[in-house]
């Protein structure tokens, strides 16, 4: 890197930009064409040269121009790519998603998800936040039949989930109302860690209320926000990269396909990524080893819902990936998305960590 002096720098940016918007290897002559260097073809054609040998370019074929390598890209993202200013089209399209009524944190990721695949026309992957506690908003229990219900847990978070719970004793829709009613009044805005066997004993014993009917409710609304459980994860997209010309090889296709049948991989790694900063961080290809992304790269930034909930938004796309356009919207997705999370789940803010 000591030898990069500024020409080759704007260079080696110049091509890179036109790789990324063409697909097809850069030469000299289009490199005149297209900025205005002040530079003659024979000069532009010996720098690129002094760039292949220096290991940022890589030249497919004897006769054609050159691509980036992966240290080119590198280099790329890390000093030379400029700032993408989103447009005034894909501004509104994030605003209005954050603007629809959305009362529950899974509708507010899915429809992002959506969004951001849209926007970047690559695989846009979300983890819904990490809960480190929980407390009940709102309980409702729905008789399914004699011995059949439906419990739907709504969390201080905005988490809303639900089960079908068996119980050996008949239920009436009087007994069921009861329940209802007192397991509202008593835990609501209670953390569900506190909720022990004692609390629960007293109030079965104030209420009348058989604890073989409260326990299985309790144990449901614990296991919602439980701190060792994985978080969901929303993915949208995968069939973009079928739109690059680096994934006409079948195998390829099949490759990535594989990588994000299972979620929970997906997970793993774009969490993997994100862990080395609190910003935006970016893996390009072999630097995701193991992961099935070898061939793709992957940008993620971290949301925060105050201090107790966070997740991880992330795009995966081609090597040869707008990075600058990926970046910004993904800047943009992380501020909205945290701004709306607090919104639906009345946090506040939360103070910076000290470093």
């Amino acid at each position: 890197m000591a030898d990069m002096d500024a020409r080759k720098r704007r260079i080696l940016q110049a091509i890179i930009d036109d790789y990324i918007d063409t697909a097809e290897p850069v030469g000299s002559r289009t490199i005149v064409k297209k900025c205005d260097l002040g530079l003659s073809p024979a000069t532009i054609r010996n720098e690129m040269a002094d760039l292949e040998d220096m290991g940022y370019l890589k030249q497919p074929h004897t006769s054609a121009g050159r691509v980036p390598s992966l240290s080119g890209y590198r280099l790329y993202v890390d000093e030379l790519m400029t700032q993408y200013s989103l447009t005034m089209e894909e501004i509104n399209a994030l605003r209005n998603t954050m603007a629809v009524k959305i009362d529950y944190l899974e509708k507010v990721i899915a429809k992002t998800t959506q969004v951001l695949s849209r926007l970047t026309n690559y695989t846009a992957v979300i983890s819904a936040p990490t809960l480190t506690a929980g407390s009940l908003k709102q309980l409702r229990l729905i008789g399914v039949d004699a011995h059949w219900m439906l419990v739907v847990v709504i969390t201080n978070q905005g988490m809303v989930k639900d089960k079908k719970i068996q119980f050996a004793a008949a239920l009436t829709p009087e007994k069921i109302s009861r329940l209802e009613s007192v397991l509202n009044t008593q835990f609501t805005n209670v953390d569900f860690s506190q909720i022990t066997l004692d609390s629960l004993y007293t109030v079965a014993e104030q209420s009348g209320i058989e604890m073989e009917l409260m326990l299985p409710i309790i144990e449901f609304m614990r296991a919602c926000v439980k701190a060792e459980a994985e978080s969901d994860v929303y993915l949208d997209g995968a069939a973009n990269m079928l739109n690059f010309p680096e994934y006409t090889d079948i195998e390829r296709v099949k490759k990535f396909l594989n990588a994000v049948s299972n979620r929970m991989d997906v997970m793993r790694t774009i969490q993997e990524v994100q862990s080395e900063n609190d910003g935006i961080s970016i893996r390009i290809g072999n630097e995701n080893p193991g992961s099935g992304f070898e061939d793709c790269s992957i940008i993620t930034s971290r949301y925060k819902i105050g201090n107790s909930m966070q997740g991880v938004i992330g795009i995966i796309g081609p090597v040869r990936m707008d990075y600058k356009k990926a970046v910004s919207v993904l800047k943009s997705t992380t501020g909205l998305l945290s701004k709306k999370m607090l919104e639906i789940t009345g946090e506040s803010p939360g103070k910076p960590e000290r470093k």
